[in-house]
């Protein structure tokens, strides 16, 4: 149980969110989110290398059509608002892999008789103690202001999102497959672009856009059939 909290939490937590929190301090969000929405055609890919998923002309068109939109955003000049942020945006892309990962690991590894809200709690528990010795060497702690200002309000905010977050994914975990499970970068993506615009006042070129059409169409085309499996006890 302990491994699977520990490897689970590395890839669906850990290690992505370390890539993106980096990315996040030179690119600007919504960008970030469109990188983090090819964790579906990543979650297939690692799917169908492992054989758990059958071969499919459209899935297979999908890969290719998200990737185009990848590239829409990394080759053109122009395209970024800055060149230099191309290997922060590279970076990014690493989150939604690992997230992946974690999808087909989860589901694959799931240990018999463990709880979806066990599981939640223990592959955060674990992190937090993996994370503990790299936080006090780097003095990252960052400990609540009795004053309760608006940064200890995000922090408490992040972690209520965060909690319910992982405790209604694994719910889901246990209910669907890792590429329907993938589907949830559709709408981190949509959100954070619309949460850009509107929080930071963001705005992107048209290649950008373009390339949103290109990857949530390669999304949609790899995750157009979904099925559902029973609820495992």
């Amino acid at each position: 149980h302990v491994r699977y909290y520990a490897i689970a939490g590395l890839l669906g937590t850990t290690l992505p969110y370390l890539a993106t929190y980096a990315a996040l301090a030179r690119v600007p969000a919504g960008i970030v989110g469109i990188v983090g929405s090819l964790s579906a055609l990543f979650t297939y890919l690692i799917a169908r290398t492992l054989g758990t998923e059958r071969p499919s002309g459209i899935r297979s068109a999908g890969i290719v059509v998200g990737l185009a939109g990848v590239l829409g955003i990394l080759l053109p000049r122009g395209s970024l608002p800055d060149p230099g942020m191309t290997p922060w945006v590279l970076l990014a892309a690493t989150a939604p892999l690992m997230f992946a990962s974690g999808n087909v690991y989860r589901t694959r590894a799931w240990p018999q008789g463990t709880t979806p809200l066990a599981a939640a709690s223990g592959m955060l528990v674990v992190q937090a103690a993996l994370l503990a010795p790299w936080v006090a060497v780097h003095h990252a702690f960052v400990a609540p202001n009795l004053a309760f200002d608006a940064f200890d309000a995000a922090l408490l905010a992040l972690g209520i999102i965060a909690s319910g977050t992982y405790a209604t994914t694994f719910v889901l975990q246990r209910r669907a497959d890792p590429v329907f499970i993938s589907q949830l970068g559709y709408v981190i993506a949509v959100a954070t672009l619309g949460i850009g615009m509107v929080a930071f006042g963001e705005r992107y070129s048209g290649w950008i856009w373009g390339s949103v059409g290109l990857v949530l169409a390669g999304s949609w085309l790899v995750n157009r059939r979904p099925v559902l499996r029973g609820c495992a006890s």
